[in-house]
C-alpha cells in the first residue's frame, strides 16, 4: 500500500497544534472544579443571606405592626383617659379598624373585671399584663387565655390615668390568624417560606401557605440533623435561640436538605425562622455546574482556535454583564427607594430633561391634578407652599441639584381648597456608575397630626391642671423669655395675688366647691386679660398675671381693682365672704429680671396681707412695716385647695 506522501505529525507539531487545547483541557478541568466548589459556596452563602434578609423584613414588619398598635392603645389611654370605659374601648376600636382584622377590645378596672370587652371571659386579674398595667406599664403580651387552635393570642395593654389614679386597663387582643398573617416571605419568588417560635422552639405562629402544618409543635421536630453555617459561631441551634442571636442552619425534614435562618423578632422571646428547600435553593449551582460542563465540551471538540474565541466572546459577555449588573443595581436601588416611600405621593425628577412626575396619590391629597413644572422651572411647584416656606423648598433643591444624596424638610402646604397643613419633604438623589446624578426620587408625606399632637403636649406641659393657666416655671421661662427679647426696654407690671378668707370656703362648702371657686376665677381672668399677657396659678390659692406694655402704674392698679371686683361678685355667688389680696411690682424700675420682679411683687402682696387684707398696693410705695411680717403665720390662715388635686 502506497503511502500518500503527507509525512506522519511528529509529536513536536502535535504539541504545537494541540498543546494549547490539551493545555486548557487540564486547566479547565482543574479549573471547573475548583470553581464549581467556589460558586456552591458562594451560593450556599447568597442563600443564607436571602433567608437572613427576608427574616429581618419579617422581624420588621412585626415591630412596626405591634409598635402601632402599642402606640395608638397608649394614646387611646393616656388623651381619652377621663371620658370613661366605653368611649376608651370605642375610640380604640375607631382608631384600629382600618389595621387590625381580627382584634378583641376591652377595659378591665382595678380589680380585673372586663368592662365593655369583646371577650367572653369576665376577669383577667390574675395576668401578668394587666398587673404591669396597674403598675403603670404599656406592654405586649402573650395571652394565657386563648384557644387550642395552635395559634397563640397576643395582648397588647396600657394604664389608663386619670386624676385619681389608675382607673384600670386598657387592652386589644389579635387573634393568632391575624398575626400568622403578617408573614409573607417574598425570598426566591415566594418558594421560602417562615414561621415564628419562642426561645425554646415552640411554633407560636406559621405562614398561611403552611396551614397548621407547624402551629403547635417545635421546631426541633421537624428539623433533623442540625449543622450551624459554617461562619457562624457553633453555638447549637437551641443556644441561638436562647440568645436571640442570628445563625444560619441546615437540616433534613423527610429525607430533604433545608437551608434556614433564625433572627430575632425584637420583642418576647419570639424568633423568626424562614427556610428554604434544597431543591429550589441549590438549582442554580446545578444550573452553573451543566454549563461549565457544555463549555468544557466545546472545548475539547473544537481545539485552541475554539478556545480563543471563546475567550474573545466570554470578555465581550462580562462586559455586557457587568453593564447589565450596573443597570439592575440602579434598579434595585430605585426600587428600594421607592419601597420606602411607597405610601405617599411619590415624585420623580429626570435630571436631563428636567421632567417632575407625581404619583396617583397627589390628586387623593391635594384635590387637584400635579402641576405642570420641573427643575428649571419651579414656580408651579412653589405655588403648592405658603409664602414663608417657599425659600426653604427651593433651597432644598438647589442643594440637591448641587451634588447633595439627599434632603428633607417639614414644610406647610396648601389643598386646592386653601387648607393649610403640614408635610414631610424627602428627596433622595440616584447616581450612575460614574457617580453622576441621574435621578431624584422624593415623597410628600402628611405629618399635620404628629404636628398638632406635638403642640398639645407642650401646652399641656405649660399648664396647670385644674385651671388650665400656665404653671409656675412655663409663667418662668415666658417673663423671663420676652424680658430678655421683645419686652426690654419697655413697661411691664407683674401682679400677685393671693386669697383672703379662702379656708372657710374649704371648711363650709368643701373642697369641691373651694375647686369650683379657683376654677372660676381663672376663668375670670382669662376673659378680663389680653392674650398676649401671661397668666399663671402658681400654686393653692395663689395667681401670678404679667400685663405687658403698661406705660403707666394706673393701668396696673385699675387692673387689680377689677379682679377684686371679679372675686367679690364670686363670693356673692357662693355665700362666703372671699376676697383677694394684690402686690404689684413694675419693670423695671422694681426689678429687671423676674426672679427681682417676683421678689418685690410678693413682698408687696404679703405687706397688704399684713395690713389688713383685701386690697392693693405697689411695691414702689411700700413703708418698711414696723415689725418683721410671719408670712407662715398669713399662710396658715389661708390653706389653699391645692390638696383637692
Amino acid at each position: 500500500m502506497k503511502s500518500d506522501g503527507s509525512p506522519r505529525p511528529t509529536f513536536q507539531e502535535l504539541i504545537k497544534y494541540f498543546g494549547f487545547s490539551i493545555v486548557s483541557v487540564i486547566v479547565l478541568s482543574v479549573a471547573f472544579l475548583f470553581i464549581s466548589r467556589s460558586i456552591y459556596k458562594e451560593i450556599q452563602k447568597a442563600t443564607y443571606q436571602a433567608l437572613e434578609d427576608s427574616a429581618h423584613q419579617q422581624s420588621v414588619a412585626f415591630q412596626k405592626y405591634f409598635g402601632l398598635l402599642k402606640a395608638h392603645t397608649k394614646l387611646i389611654a393616656e388623651y381619652d383617659a377621663e371620658t370613661g370605659p366605653k368611649a376608651l374601648v370605642e375610640s380604640l376600636r375607631t382608631e384600629l379598624k382600618d389595621n387590625v382584622l381580627s382584634m378583641e377590645i376591652g377595659f378591665a378596672n382595678p380589680d380585673g373585671l372586663l368592662l365593655y370587652s369583646d371577650q367572653k371571659i369576665s376577669s383577667v386579674a390574675k395576668e401578668s399584663w394587666f398587673q404591669d398595667g396597674l403598675a403603670g406599664t404599656t406592654c405586649i403580651s402573650m395571652m394565657s387565655q386563648n384557644r387550642n387552635d395552635g395559634q397563640e393570642d397576643i395582648v397588647v395593654s396600657s394604664p389608663v390615668h386619670t386624676v385619681s389614679g389608675i382607673s384600670g386597663v386598657l387592652f386589644v387582643t389579635v387573634d393568632g390568624f391575624e398575626i400568622a398573617g403578617l408573614i409573607n416571605t417574598l425570598a426566591y419568588d415566594g418558594k421560602a417560606m417562615s414561621v415564628v417560635c419562642d426561645a425554646k422552639g415552640k411554633v407560636l405562629f406559621s405562614e398561611p401557605r403552611l396551614g397548621t402544618m407547624y402551629s403547635g409543635g417545635n421546631i426541633f421536630d421537624y428539623a433533623k440533623h442540625i449543622s450551624i453555617q459554617e461562619d457562624v459561631d457553633a453555638l447549637g441551634l437551641a443556644a441561638a435561640l436562647k440568645k436571640g442571636i442570628t445563625a444560619g442552619i441546615s437540616y433534613q425534614y423527610n429525607g430533604v436538605k433545608h437551608y434556614a435562618v433564625a433572627a430575632p423578632v425584637g420583642f418576647l422571646d419570639w424568633r423568626v425562622i424562614t427556610f428554604i428547600s434544597s431543591e429550589t435553593a441549590d438549582n442554580i449551582q446545578r444550573h452553573v455546574s451543566m454549563y461549565l460542563l457544555g463549555m468544557l465540551f466545546l472545548v475539547l471538540m473544537v481545539g485552541g482556535s475554539v478556545s480563543v474565541q471563546a475567550f474573545l466572546h466570554e470578555r465581550m459577555a462580562v462586559g455586557k454583564l457587568e453593564k447589565d449588573k450596573e443597570l439592575l443595581r440602579q434598579s434595585a436601588r430605585r426600587y428600594l427607594l421607592i419601597t420606602q416611600l411607597s405610601n405617599e405621593v411619590l415624585f420623580t425628577a429626570d435630571l436631563e430633561t428636567g421632567v417632575i412626575s407625581f404619583n396617583d396619590s397627589y390628586e387623593a391629597m391635594f384635590g387637584c391634578a400635579p402641576p405642570n413644572c420641573s427643575i428649571d422651572h419651579l414656580d408651579q411647584c412653589t405655588q403648592m407652599f405658603v409664602d414663608e416656606d417657599q425659600q426653604p423648598f427651593l433651597s432644598m433643591m438647589n442643594r440637591l441639584r448641587a451634588g447633595d444624596s439627599a434632603a428633607r424638610e417639614e414644610l406647610r402646604m396648601v389643598n386646592v381648597r386653601g387648607v393649610v397643613r403640614w408635610k414631610r419633604i424627602e428627596i433622595y438623589t440616584v447616581f450612575d456608575q460614574n457617580g453622576q446624578a441621574v435621578q431624584l426620587i422624593g415623597k410628600i408625606a402628611d405629618i399635620h397630626r404628629q404636628k398638632q399632637s406635638l403642640q398639645r403636649l407642650a401646652r399641656q406641659a405649660d399648664s396647670e391642671p385644674l385651671t388650665g393657666l400656665l404653671n409656675r416655671a412655663a409663667m418662668e421661662r415666658n417673663i423671663t423669655g420676652f424680658l430678655l427679647g421683645e419686652g426690654q426696654n419697655r413697661k411691664h407690671a407683674l401682679l400677685m395675688m393671693d386669697f383672703d378668707n379662702f379656708k372657710a370656703v374649704n371648711d363650709t362648702l368643701g373642697h369641691a366647691k373651694g375647686d369650683d371657686l379657683l376654677i372660676s376665677f381663672a376663668a375670670g381672668i382669662k376673659r378680663l386679660f389680653r392674650s398676649g399677657d401671661y397668666a399663671s396659678r402658681i400654686g393653692g390659692d395663689e395667681y401670678m398675671i404679667f400685663i405687658k406694655d403698661t406705660y403707666e402704674d394706673g393701668i396696673a392698679l385699675e387692673k387689680a381693682e377689677v379682679l377684686r371686683t371679679e372675686m367679690a361678685s364670686l363670693s356673692r355667688k357662693i355665700g362666703v365672704p372671699v376676697s383677694i389680696s394684690v402686690g404689684i411690682a413694675i419693670y423695671n424700675r422694681d426689678g429687671k429680671s423676674f426672679e427681682q420682679l417676683y421678689k418685690a411683687a410678693d413682698e408687696a402682696l404679703y405687706q397688704v396681707k399684713n395690713n389688713g387684707k383685701n386690697s392693693v398696693s405697689l411695691y414702689s410705695v411700700l413703708v418698711p412695716p414696723p415689725m418683721v411680717f410671719d408670712r407662715d403665720t398669713v399662710d396658715s390662715e389661708e390653706e389653699d385647695g391645692d390638696e383637692l388635686e
